[in-house]
């Protein structure tokens, strides 16, 4: 945990793997999980995993069922100020731990690091990160959840208030080859479904509309629920890409510019828009791929045999996930 693979030597069945361990300046054998650490430090940071709408401590827990359970300190905002350290009961605070490599002599090595979620400030006409009630599908996911920083209550970031029409934005970041994204992310209109079912639940009188350009459900039993959610009182399906996205200075509400399937061009005011976004293999791989010898197609996924579709063009070097080619969970534990 908490490493990168920085090279492979050797072949199939004796390799060699070079591994930088980064430092947690919290030592995980002495580590606790008490938290007074994190009550005295004065400094707050991003909460990259609850997309930015919540913020932590430079010192803070990973989330819930990461290993290990113990804490990191995150150096961009850490002012080395010592608090925490002092308060520690068991001296696992170490601000000056360094990076360390180790080797390992395995078999064959399986890459399945997962993916990057496409940045959504690369579609600047739909205003994320410039207009507060802008959310990636990310960001609302936490917001949905019981376990999230709001307690899977539905609100405006600009005021708090609860929202009563809600849009989605579906494709961004996926079939656009105007952003070098021509590909399809696989997941996101099934994902999209989801939440629009449990923002339902949450809150049943609210207005959802959902504009894409074709919905792919493919797998099974998923048409069928989509054609549940479709079905869902309150909820509407357009077939057209929303165009642009304006904010009111007043309210704080967006209105949303878009093609409507007639040619016309339409407007429509929402109190939030969720942008789904898509895919990309994660950031750092293009040159760990190019370390390792493996090769990448043009995005940057691993390329492999139609009929070997788990081996990459190194021999020893296995895929899983979506590294290959963007899937959702159950495709990723079947590989």
């Amino acid at each position: 945990p908490y490493a990168e693979v920085v090279g492979v030597e050797g072949e199939p069945g004796d390799l060699t793997v070079t591994v930088c361990h980064k430092p947690r300046y919290v030592r995980v054998d002495l580590c606790n999980d008490c938290g007074l650490c994190a009550q005295v430090c004065p400094v707050e940071r991003p909460d990259r995993y609850e997309g930015d709408l919540d913020r932590h401590k430079a010192i803070y827990q990973p989330p819930t069922r990461a290993i290990p359970a113990a804490y990191v300190i995150d150096m961009d905002y850490c002012t080395r100020c010592g608090k925490c350290v002092a308060v520690c009961p068991t001296a696992a605070i170490d601000l000056g731990m360094e990076e360390c490599q180790s080797e390992v002599n395995v078999g064959a090595v399986i890459l399945s690091p997962g993916f990057e979620p496409f940045d959504a400030r690369l579609k600047g006409e739909y205003g994320f990160g410039y207009y507060d009630n802008v959310l990636t599908s990310i960001q609302f996911e936490r917001m949905i959840s019981l376990s999230g920083s709001t307690g899977a209550a539905i609100v405006r970031p600009s005021d708090g208030r609860t929202p009563r029409r809600v849009a989605f934005i579906q494709c961004v970041g996926s079939r656009d080859e105007s952003i070098g994204r021509g590909y399809c992310s696989s997941v996101c209109c099934m994902y999209t479904a989801k939440q629009v079912a449990v923002a339902k639940r949450l809150q049943p009188d609210l207005d959802v509309t959902v504009f894409f350009m074709d919905i792919r459900a493919h797998g099974k039993d998923f048409d069928e629920y989509f054609d549940a959610v479709e079905s869902l009182p309150g909820v509407t399906y357009r077939r057209c890409m929303a165009s642009s996205i304006h904010q009111s200075q007043q309210t704080r509400n967006l209105q949303l510019a878009y093609v409507a399937e007639d040619g016309g061009l339409q407007e429509e005011d929402f109190d939030l828009v969720v942008l789904s976004v898509g895919f990309a293999p994660p950031l750092g791989f293009q040159q760990l791929g190019q370390a390792l010898g493996v090769e990448l197609n043009q995005y940057g996924f691993c390329v492999t045999d139609t009929f070997a579709p788990s081996e990459s063009s190194r021999p020893g070097i296995l895929v899983g996930g979506a590294f290959r080619e963007p899937k959702d969970i159950p495709g990723t534990v079947v590989e």
